[in-house]
């Protein structure tokens, strides 16, 4: 059994070995106790060789690794939505790893989590667009993906040798968000260094659970600290992209770059980035202004529907 524990809450993950079977079991901070086991994926077939508890935006997962293959399997998913607050600081802060049954343990690990695979991968810039390199590696930012729908993912930074293609894990950023309480794995974001301070343009799909009141807006995070490595929680604000005269239920994807202005001497922001007329058919926004809190509408390409 393994299970993690902050404060009342318990979140536990157990392997029967007598009947090949992988649950969870949930105690939320009102001492109510369920337990959770998949139908169809439950059950594992041959000796098990590894159990591991993960918990992912609300989603708590159990996963087994056997003899046969190396590769990790999700055996039974809850999500926490309704029951834990998840994104409380407070009670990520205060978790801690216990073990119990009575099977024989020879190694543990206690860590971050969350890369099954990356996407929205963007190279991580100078604001005039030049691409950051630190000790001859691209530096990248992606969205790590979790096990499961946009609000198991979370922002990640990596490097990459451009003459092997080795790719090497940087840094991890989550989000406090200006309009509601507690932290977020947004993503879909774009890096940006300008001068002596870090720019995070972020979509905030971090709890986007594709519901009727779910909605995608952008926000902007800036920092003195260095992102690009170890782990970062940051302050947003709202950045605002317009869409005058467009039917948009949402914007993602921000990318941000400083240019010359139209007049001589000055400079002004470029944001390309997504609107969408709905879920999921969208198309690319430019907005330009002297600051990214000062946007208009540039040109639209309203006539795509995934780009």
């Amino acid at each position: 059994v393994l299970e993690l524990a902050s404060g009342a809450v318990r979140l536990s993950g157990e392997y029967d070995a007598r009947r090949s079977l992988a649950r969870l079991q949930v105690t939320d901070a009102s001492g109510r106790t369920t337990s959770h086991r998949s139908l169809r994926g439950g059950r594992a077939r041959g000796e098990v060789t590894a159990v591991a508890l993960t918990l992912t935006g609300t989603w708590l997962t159990v996963w087994t690794r056997g003899v046969a293959s190396d590769d990790w399997t999700a055996r039974s998913r809850v999500t926490l939505a309704d029951r834990v607050d998840t994104r409380s600081e407070q009670l990520t802060a205060g978790l801690r790893l216990r073990l119990g049954g009575d099977a024989s343990v020879g190694d543990v690990r206690v860590g971050a989590f969350g890369q099954l695979g990356l996407r929205d991968i963007r190279l991580v810039s100078e604001a005039d667009g030049s691409a950051i390199r630190r000790e001859g590696r691209l530096l990248l930012s992606a969205t790590s993906a979790g096990p499961g729908f946009f609000d198991t993912g979370h922002t990640s930074v990596w490097s990459l040798d451009e003459a092997s293609f080795d790719l090497r894990h940087e840094a991890d950023l989550f989000f406090r968000r200006p309009d509601r309480p507690g932290v977020f794995g947004d993503h879909a974001c774009h890096v940006v260094r300008d001068g002596d301070r870090w720019l995070v343009a972020t979509s905030t799909w971090g709890d986007f659970d594709g519901g009727k009141r779910s909605a995608v807006a952008s926000t902007l995070a800036e920092t003195t600290a260095d992102v690009t490595t170890g782990t970062h929680v940051l302050d947003t604000r709202p950045l605002h992209l317009p869409t005058d005269g467009l039917t948009s239920v949402g914007v993602w994807d921000p990318h941000l770059v400083l240019v010359d202005g139209p007049v001589s001497g000055t400079q002004e922001w470029l944001v390309g980035y997504v609107s969408a007329t709905r879920y999921f058919e969208f198309h690319p926004v430019l907005a330009s202004g002297p600051s990214l809190d000062a946007l208009s509408l540039r040109s639209a390409a309203s006539d795509r529907v995934a780009t």
